[in-house]
């Protein structure tokens, strides 16, 4: 996996120095996985539905949340950023508006063929809620490849910091670990193992910041990086969640050794909006 992220930040910045195609198509990939794995946690959740509200005494068939809307719409809000130096004033809007209309999609697919009312908020809120988590924060990193100087070896440093919390903080609590982060939700998260995997990160990030010849003040790069390594444990106990309320263990099998797509993107998805506004304060 290493390999495959090395040579997509290889290829983005020798080939695609001014917008990111690379990595936009290789975002699209884990959009199109994850996202499926998704689609898969959130329909494990959606409660049997109530009579149908005609005459008829037939049962309609259980609410789905529909995986190819939710990876075109999500796939279609990262294009709306990848595209951000055509459109230029006109992204926001148009991203509001396809943000809009793929939800409103969302509504109709569920309701109008079966002429049903029931769960239409649920599958409404789910497939929204889908969207934001599946598009944004990628997207986010999209932007963050086309702001900056290099921006293809500042992405990768901010993967790379977010994810070193993870192992920070798993050998640091198998070492010194004894209170629990959040039993209820991840037994096996200690705070000890959350400080000492925040200060890998800041280690990780100041030295990154140092190669790309000190373009970025060591202290700041420190501390963003420690708020990117909290930020991403957030972000993997916010996908805990979903699996515990879905009943799973891993979101998936996609990925040998690491389990699914969203066992591995969970934490950048969350740290990549912490990301930006770290640069646009430091700017």
């Amino acid at each position: 996996m290493i390999v495959v992220l090395v040579a997509i930040f290889y290829f983005d910045n020798h080939f695609d120095d001014a917008h990111g195609g690379i990595l936009f198509a290789a975002i699209a990939i884990l959009i199109a996985l994850g996202g499926r794995e998704l689609t898969r946690l959130f329909n494990a959740k959606l409660p049997a539905p109530s009579p149908h509200p005609t005459s008829s005494p037939a049962t309609p068939p259980p609410p789905q949340i529909s995986y190819p809307l939710l990876t075109l719409a999500a796939i279609g809000t990262c294009a709306v950023i990848y595209a951000r130096p055509w459109l230029a004033e006109l992204t926001l809007p148009i991203l509001i508006t396809w943000l809009v209309l793929t939800t409103l999609a969302a509504f109709i697919r569920h309701s109008v063929p079966a002429q049903r009312t029931d769960q239409a908020i649920t599958v409404g809120a789910l497939t929204a809620l889908g969207i934001i988590y599946m598009g944004i924060g990628p997207a986010m990193l999209l932007i963050i490849r086309q702001e900056n100087h290099n921006g293809a070896y500042l992405v990768a440093a901010i993967i790379m910091a977010t994810k070193c919390c993870d192992i920070g903080a798993y050998f640091t609590g198998r070492a010194i670990g004894k209170h629990k982060l959040i039993p209820w939700l991840s037994p096996g998260k200690t705070w000890q193992g959350l400080i000492g995997g925040m200060i890998l990160s800041a280690i990780v990030a100041a030295s990154l910041a140092q190669l790309d010849c000190a373009r970025y003040p060591i202290i700041w790069a420190a501390a963003s990086g420690a708020l990117l390594g909290l930020f991403g444990q957030v972000g993997d106990l916010l996908a805990s969640l979903f699996k515990r309320d879905a009943g799973v263990k891993d979101s998936g099998n996609t990925i040998p050794g690491f389990g699914g797509v969203l066992d591995v993107v969970d934490s950048p998805i969350i740290a990549a909006p912490i990301a930006w506004l770290l640069l646009q304060l430091l700017h």
